[in-house]
């Protein structure tokens, strides 16, 4: 009886096991057909180094615009243009552009196509070519242009390190306002990150001064930025970079009246839910951070208001925002624990926020000498104090959003609730009584200059779901295969079973 049903059961598993390979062999190849099929799964060649350059109107060697290095740079003058050819056998899908200065337009033509750059005023900007092309032409037209930089990106999707801005338009949740550039990664720490990797926030920086007057600067600005996450441009105002050491001379420096004037006009803009901003004793004593921090914290109660700055409320109407968090304020602190939060977007590559906002920094590599990302001390980029809140005081801690729904509605339904209800006001315990001008006073403590000193950083986008087939695959025939070992080994067994029950 036994021996009648083994068989039928053997062929049974055979069966199942053929079965389940012939699964995972069809899942392999449909997974790698996908793969294949997919342009956005193999990463494009860089083919800056072997493409061919043709310049006309410029005064500097062909080099210079694949050094990757934005230092150096070619002056046109009036109009100018580049032929770019693709090695043999290679087609050119994007161009990446770095200038020094960028014209106003300007232009790449290739396989009948032309496509316009400059609209937006990018430092570093991607264009995409519908149609892969053997040669491309870039040009603009009677403007004087600066060009530092041309990476030429062969067939596929574009590598991580590729920056692809968007135009900042449209609501923010998250709104940061550093003051230099760098000043984000420093006292921030991993907000940038930890928000950018979790999908579910749209992050926005406003600086409140430029660095035109260092142009290296401006670079190390977006490659830091991009490195965090941040993917919007930010908005660089024309606010100039002066070195203050009190708040008083930073008030002599800067037209309080203007930054006052700018940060409402941003908030009224990006309709932010949460607000970052600096210690009101500017960190180290710097003065602007100081007059940065204490302007955030006049106009966060006046955003609202059809009379304050009434210019930019008839642009973009008013707008209560939720929180106003600063650096170090020491009262309702929460500690951000960076160094614990591993970041889930695989751009990132496993990196904690903390270590991510570290290799932002070492983008800028005119500051290492003077400072570092410090989790701990007392510049600790970890520590946040919730200066103003209309949804009431954190309980848990750990999360700028605590007691605020994300992710965010639509722009369409945030049009209904541009006036919040009457009942939404904040809670007097958390806003300090003392006007701007005595809570200045306060501030003006000689606070001695310390800067830190030294460490190191560098980037990382989203691709999931492409390789779920590939484990489902690759899981099907791990199964097979121990399952075909298994069986192999019983029938050995009863093969033995049977040669000794007949030398019996």
């Amino acid at each position: 009886m036994i021996k009648l049903t083994q068989r039928p059961l053997y062929s049974a598993v055979f069966c199942i096991l053929f079965l389940a390979a012939g699964i995972g062999m069809l899942l392999t190849f449909t997974s790698a057909a996908v793969y294949a099929d997919d342009s956005n799964s193999l990463e494009a060649p860089d083919l800056t180094k072997s493409a061919s350059l043709t310049i006309t109107g410029g005064g500097a060697a062909e080099s210079t615009l694949t050094d990757r290095n934005p230092n150096t740079f070619i002056s046109f003058v009036n109009d100018g243009e580049i032929i770019i050819t693709a090695p043999e056998g290679e087609r050119i899908s994007a161009l990446y552009i770095v200038w020094r200065t960028p014209p106003e337009f300007w232009y790449i033509d290739a396989e009948d196509n032309s496509y316009t750059g400059g609209e937006n005023g990018f430092l570093h900007e991607t264009i995409k070519l519908d149609e892969p092309a053997t040669e491309a032409v870039l040009h603009w037209e009677y403007r004087q242009a600066y060009l530092a930089d041309i990476y030429i990106l062969g067939e596929g999707s574009l590598p991580d390190w590729v920056q692809q801005w968007e135009v900042p338009e449209g609501p923010a949740d998250l709104l940061l306002f550093p003051t230099h550039a760098d000043d984000e990664h420093l006292y921030f720490g991993g907000t940038m990150p930890y928000y950018s990797s979790r999908g579910d926030v749209i992050l926005q920086v406003c600086y409140m001064v430029n660095h035109n007057g260092e142009p290296y600067r401006l670079h190390e600005q977006l490659d830091g930025l991009w490195t965090a996450g941040i993917r919007r441009y930010p908005i660089i105002p024309e606010f100039p970079d002066v070195y203050s050491n009190s708040l008083d001379h930073a008030r002599s420096v800067y037209n309080k009246q203007e930054i006052l004037a700018y940060q409402t006009e941003m908030i009224r803009r990006f309709q932010p839910l949460v607000i970052i901003g600096h210690d009101l004793k500017g960190e180290y004593g710097h003065g602007a951070h100081m007059l940065n921090a204490l302007c955030l914290t006049e106009v966060i109660e006046n955003t609202n208001d059809p009379s304050y700055f009434p210019e930019s409320y008839e642009e973009f109407g008013g707008w209560q925002t939720s929180k106003l968090y600063l650096h170090l304020y020491n009262e309702n602190q929460i500690v951000m624990e960076w160094d614990d939060l591993v970041l889930a977007n695989p751009f990132f590559q496993g990196q904690t926020a903390l270590e991510t906002a570290v290799k932002a920094f070492d983008c800028h590599v005119s500051q290492q000498d003077w400072f570092q990302v410090e989790a701990s001390g007392p510049y600790d980029c970890r520590k946040f104090g919730l200066y103003f809140t209309n949804v009431g005081l954190d309980e848990n801690g750990g999360d700028f959003f605590e007691h605020l729904e994300l992710p965010r509605m639509s722009a369409d339904t945030m049009e209904d609730i541009d006036e919040p209800e009457d009942d939404v006001i904040l809670p007097v315990e958390v806003l300090p009584e003392s006007s701007s001008e005595s809570s200045s006073a306060v501030l003006d403590e000689e606070i001695k200059e310390v800067l830190p000193a030294n460490e190191s950083a560098q980037p990382p986008e989203d691709d999931k779901p492409k390789y779920l087939l590939r484990i489902v695959a690759w899981a099907a025939g791990g199964i097979s295969l121990a399952l075909a070992a298994i069986l192999f080994l019983v029938g050995r067994l009863q093969k033995d079973k049977k040669k000794l029950r007949g030398k019996r």
